[in-house]
């Protein structure tokens, strides 16, 4: 008696870029008959069947995977369930790191089974998926039936399966930027670094590659902690003091970070703790500094006083009192409003040195001697943040630093 033929299994594919078609060419090249829709018709790719019309070969399959930008996910989904083509018997997946099978709400009443399936690697061409893809992990996530299709594909894709509880997506897919994105930003860094030194970008762009290379294959082989090597693991305390006063203030305040992590990874490894008290305190000495930075107007009372015009401590910049005074201190107009656009002018100036723009600012803060022409001031504040619409407060004060000023305008920015 002969045996019965294996019916492949089927798959619909919305979305060709890159890690669609990568997805969709593996699972052919192991018997499964793949459907690729894409709005623009693409090149005809080995065992995928192309679409611009996702309605039939949905209705034909079981199993929905959408490979599309986070952002049009939930409007894919949206779309399949008002074209009626979505049954209780699918099983809809979408490929995005960080959403979860909230994306495809608009499949809810459906009845079909609904979550995520993201690989956890790079596709940079098609034919290279198939290799690239084993042996890499995948993070599923969603119902009951959407795990399952979830391992059923890890399985035909030689993946390892990690299935994901509710709300973790987030945590996990920012896991996966600090291994490859920001890993790759660390290699510019670097370049950046070695060409500073002299070394000529041709040499300086390819010489810390088999470092990331072996750092890897050290990863793969023994974890995080025993993998850990250079002057942190070995307390090596000159050489980070060393390297502290040659980077540049950027660069310093991200080593200082990475340095204290790298710490907590030497101390699982064994580091002493006197060692590792003393490399804490260098790493942590200046870090309030190298986050700090104070703008000054130049003039001549501010040492005398002990402010800045600005200060910027990360994503905040706080502008102090400012007002429409030149620099020997002398209101630029007996004017109102024109005071006002002048000391505003000079808070775009402050915001401008600190990294920020008036777009930015959150909160202003308005002091006039008389609050009678509070509308000359509202006008001036309008102009400059009419559409930018900060927290503001206005009242009314005796008196400023000058008989001659009549009004002085704070302003806090926030660049998050």
């Amino acid at each position: 008696m002969n045996k019965p033929e294996t019916v492949p299994q089927r798959v619909v594919i919305i979305g060709a870029g890159r890690m669609g078609l990568g997805i969709g060419s593996a699972l052919a090249s192991r018997g499964w008959q793949v459907t690729s829709v894409s709005r623009t018709r693409k090149p005809a790719q080995p065992g995928i069947a192309l679409s611009t019309d996702p309605a039939a070969p949905v209705r034909a399959t079981r199993l929905v995977l959408i490979a599309t930008p986070d952002d049009v996910v939930a409007g894919i989904a949206a779309g399949l369930q008002s074209a009626g083509v979505v049954s209780p018997e699918h099983v809809v997946l979408h490929m995005s790191g960080l959403l979860d099978r909230s994306a495809l709400a608009p499949l809810g009443a459906t009845g079909a089974g609904l979550g995520s399936f993201h690989p956890l690697q790079t596709i940079v061409d098609t034919p290279s998926a198939r290799n690239r893809l084993r042996g890499a992990y995948a993070g599923i996530e969603g119902d009951g039936r959407a795990i399952e299709a979830g391992l059923t594909l890890a399985g035909a894709l030689d993946m390892v399966p990690v299935v994901l509880a509710p709300g973790s997506k987030p945590l996990y897919h920012a896991g996966a930027v600090f291994a490859a994105n920001y890993t790759t930003v660390l290699a510019g860094l670097a370049e950046r670094l070695a060409m500073s030194a002299g070394i000529p970008k041709e040499t300086a762009a390819r010489m810390y590659v088999p470092l990331f290379v072996g750092a890897a294959k050290n990863l793969a082989e023994l974890g995080p902690v025993e993998a850990l090597t250079g002057p942190i693991r070995r307390g090596d305390v000159d050489t980070v003091k060393a390297h502290l006063a040659a980077l540049p203030r950027d660069v310093g305040f991200l080593y200082r970070a990475l340095g204290l992590a790298a710490l907590g990874l030497a101390a699982e490894a064994g580091l002493p703790n006197s060692v590792r008290q003393n490399i804490g305190s260098l790493l942590e000495e200046g870090s309030m500094e190298q986050a700090r930075k104070n703008i000054s107007s130049g003039a001549p009372w501010e040492p005398t006083v002990g402010y800045s015009r600005a200060v910027r401590v990360g994503p905040y910049v706080h502008v102090a009192g400012t007002t429409g005074t030149d620099a020997q201190g002398r209101a630029i107009s007996s004017d109102v409003y024109a005071q006002a656009r002048h000391a505003l002018g000079k808070i775009s100036d402050a915001l401008t040195e600190a990294g920020a723009r008036l777009d930015q600012v959150v909160r202003t803060r308005i002091f006039v001697t008389d609050i009678g022409r509070w509308e000359d001031v509202g006008r001036a504040h309008g102009e400059v943040f009419g559409n930018v619409r900060p927290a503001a407060t206005m009242v009314e004060v005796r008196r400023l630093i000058g008989p001659d000023i009549l009004v002085e305008i704070e302003a806090d920015a926030y660049l998050g």
